[in-house]
Formats: C-alpha cells, structure tokens, sequence
C-alpha cells in the first residue's frame, strides 16, 4: 500500500511554465485521498509568483541548482527523497536533474517510480537539442526506459 507519495518537477513557480500548474492540480486531487504524507521535491528554490496557501497539502523540498538552468543540478534532491522516504516518486518531466535523481533514488531504495513527460518527449522537442537527449529512444520501452514502471503523457 502506498502511504507516503512524492512528487518532482523542475519548479513550483508558475514562472517556469505549466508543469508547475498540472503538479499543483495534481497534489490538490491527491491531498484528500488519505496519504500519510504528500512531498513536493523541486530542483529550483525559486518561489517568485508562488502562492504557498496552494501548496500546504505537502512538504515541500525546494533546491538550489548549479550550473545551467535548462539541467539544474541540485544534488539536495536526491537527498531529500531519500529522507522523505516515499513508498512511489511521480516525476514532472524528463530533461533536468529531478529525473536522474529520482533514478538514483529507485536504485538504491528499490522502489518505484512513475514518468509525465508533460509532452517533452515530443519528436519536435528532442530534435532541439539533439545531441543532449541523443539517449532518449524513440520507444519509451526500450533501452534505459525500459526499467520504468509506468510512464505516463
């Protein structure tokens, strides 16, 4: 039974564009389905334009990156999910750190996770840069993809 849920996502700041909505509406259909605890990891400590009162439904974990914007290396992610101990990880979006650290997490903790690329694996989306998500397959199921557990649009 799943008890103790987290989500990620690049920012909760309306700012960094509508993922940070969709996770929003997210937490606020969850909030009253009875989980122990409910934790928002962001890899971006802006909260410029946020309401907090829209976020209480959770703890939230909010991270200073390093280096470009576009990936945000914020290695507290990592450490956060693994002090949150969530029993399942729900990532918003594909190309920055919150990803790759909620990998690290399922290998070490074992648990699963679950994938909303919010549309980021769209052909026209990975051909801009397409040497930085050379790796991304065409088949979500193939290659290092294939270790998903759910992967979701």
């Amino acid at each position: 039974m799943i008890r103790r849920l987290a989500l990620t996502l690049p920012t909760i700041s309306p700012l960094g564009g509508g993922v940070s909505e969709a996770v929003r509406l997210h937490l606020s259909a969850l909030a009253p389905a009875g989980f122990e605890q409910i934790s928002v990891h962001a890899v971006d400590d802006s909260t410029e334009k946020v309401d907090p009162e829209q976020w209480r439904a959770a703890e939230l974990h909010l991270h200073r990156f390093f280096g470009p914007k576009s990936y945000s290396f914020a290695p507290g992610a990592l450490v956060s999910l693994l002090k949150a101990n969530p029993d399942l990880v729900h990532v918003h979006g594909v190309w920055q750190f919150q990803c790759a650290a909620v990998y690290a997490w399922s290998m070490l903790t074992g648990r699963p996770y679950v994938v909303s690329p919010h549309g980021m694996l769209e052909p026209w989306i990975r051909a801009r840069s397409p040497n930085s998500k050379v790796r991304c397959p065409n088949s979500t199921r193939t290659g290092s993809c294939a270790r998903l557990p759910a992967f979701t649009c």
